[in-house]
């Protein structure tokens, strides 16, 4: 049953959100005000004069935009133990985010960034999401949750505190309330021992548990992991298969023999030739996730696979570091900027980098922006790598879509691509799985793509082809050109999805925007 608790916390946090968007212009500056105050006493914040900032012009000549790299001295000192360096506060856990290179981040964070910024955003993005899965929190013990896996080997830093990603951080525990109990997390499938070590085995552990219970929601935030489960549930089906006619999960007994289900899912896997999703959960209702950027492109086929009647409900947009934007469910409405998180500044990508940044209430309709971050755990004038694009306004508070990274060494970013690839999909009736691209040399950008309908080599120099003039009449094309499309097989971006995780990267950090690796097989069109 749903906790009444939890309701009530998520609608009192989901109200004082709504009714403080008309003052959202000065809570950003009493945000910055505050969070100016609060470092005053840190080594960051000594070292950037912050007793001589009185204002927004102070606060921007004293302190300049930073990528995570610049952040690192200061985050080394913290994890040698110096005290208040980021933050005049203690560390209370460090965060681990991949960011857009794959390698671990370690992001030192204070209580004050949960109580101020990260539980209020979650408990109304909680709510929202209830006004387009009512039953999210009533189905709790149906819920096969992927974000969350708490036993996972912890990495353990130089000063002896455990390295932790969101996947392992219990907020209820930690803050003593069960509104911040996700769904999920108390099944039989929740938590894979802590013994089983690689992360393709831990999903495994959770999915041949909940094969024998009637799952009715997945949760996964990150669309990647999503949208691998249904090729990683074929690859498992023999292994599952055997393990539910036994009763067995590596080899040890794990439940009474189950061959009534074995022989079923046999027979499907035999009819169609692999193992579909709903053969296992027929009365799945929704997937909770990202659905903005390249994921926009892969998750209505994830959808179609597994029933029309399954809904893909958005997560908000978040990255370790800050909140973002929620969606406004009750109010039709998605991205609402988290106005009263932490403060926000923008670098719009395409005016050059001697503008300065932009506020809140600058932002215009169409304008595509760099988020900048100011929060609670020291990390002031942040840059998050984040690409957002206004969609159109709130309550006079901007609403966002995602749009890809940010990458200041590229001059084409992942947004102006996502324009050109859903207008080439959309004209020619064609579904792209997944792309990438990489910028070669100046102005050279080389695109690798994946069709959902693999076409013969062929048809595959003809899209490529295609592509090619699309690019070069599009907005992209006045100051880029395509170097080499490479049209890779179906299931090559899974493949390379599954390599990171069984190399030892967190199933939860691996992004979908991957650098594809050239096969012989490809399809290649090199441009004269």
């Amino acid at each position: 049953m749903t906790d009444a608790s939890t309701v009530d916390a998520c609608e009192a946090a989901y109200v004082r959100f709504c009714r403080g968007l008309g003052n959202a212009r000065a809570v950003q500056t009493q945000l910055l005000r505050r969070l100016v105050d609060m470092s005053r006493e840190s080594r960051f914040g000594r070292d950037h004069h912050y007793g001589d900032i009185g204002d927004l012009a102070g606060f921007r000549q004293r302190v300049p935009v930073r990528p995570y790299s610049e952040f690192r001295e200061y985050i080394d000192r913290t994890v040698a133990g110096e005290p208040a360096v980021l933050s005049s506060e203690p560390v209370f856990t460090y965060l681990s985010s991949s960011g857009s290179t794959g390698a671990a981040k370690i992001i030192p964070a204070t209580r004050r960034f949960f109580v101020e910024a990260f539980n209020p955003f979650y408990l109304v993005s909680l709510h929202s999401a209830l006004a387009l899965a009512p039953n999210l929190l009533q189905h709790s013990a149906q819920t096969l949750n992927f974000k969350w896996d708490p036993l996972r080997k912890k990495s353990v830093l130089a000063n002896g505190a455990q390295h932790l990603g969101f996947s392992q951080l219990d907020l209820a525990r930690e803050f003593a309330t069960r509104a911040l109990l996700e769904p999920g997390i108390d099944t039989p499938w929740c938590s894979a021992p802590a013994e089983v070590e690689a992360d393709l085995d831990r999903i495994y552990y959770k999915l041949r548990v909940a094969s024998e219970y009637d799952v009715l929601q997945i949760v996964g935030i990150n669309p990647a992991l999503v949208a691998a489960f249904p090729r990683l549930l074929d690859g498992f089906a023999e292994r599952l298969m055997d393990d539910l006619e036994r009763g067995t999960f590596a080899g040890n007994a794990r439940s009474a023999p189950n061959p009534e289900l074995a022989a079923r899912l046999r027979h499907a896997k035999r009819s169609r030739g692999r193992l579909l999703l709903r053969d296992v959960w027929p009365n799945m209702t929704c997937i909770v996730c990202w659905d903005e950027g390249v994921a926009s492109f892969y998750l209505p086929a994830l959808a179609r696979e597994l029933g029309h009647e399954v809904s893909i409900v958005p997560a908000p947009l978040a990255a370790s570091e800050s909140p973002i934007a929620l969606h406004l469910w009750p109010e039709r409405t998605r991205g609402v900027m988290a106005y009263d998180a932490v403060f926000f500044e923008f670098l719009d990508v395409h005016a050059g980098s001697r503008r300065a940044p932009l506020l809140l209430h600058e932002l215009e309709r169409g304008g595509q922006y760099a988020v900048i971050v100011t929060q609670q755990s020291g990390f002031h004038r942040y840059l998050l790598g984040d690409l957002i694009e206004v969609t159109g306004f709130f309550d006079g508070v901007p609403t966002v879509a995602y749009a890809g990274r940010y990458d200041a060494a590229r001059s084409l970013q992942e947004s102006d691509l996502l324009g050109v690839m859903r207008a080439f999909a959309a004209t020619r009736a064609i579904q792209i799985t997944n792309f990438s691209f990489q910028q070669r040399d100046v102005g050279v950008v080389d695109l690798t793509i994946e069709f959902a309908d693999s076409p013969d080599d062929t048809e595959s120099a003809r899209r490529c082809e295609q592509l090619q003039a699309a690019f070069a009449q599009s907005a992209c094309g006045a100051r880029h050109r395509l170097g080499r499309v490479v049209c890779v097989e179906q299931g090559h971006f899974h493949q390379e999805w599954r390599a990171r995780v069984a190399a030892g990267m967190r199933p939860a950090q691996v992004k979908d925007r991957l650098l594809a690796r050239d096969r012989a097989s490809d399809v290649e069109r090199r441009q004269a």
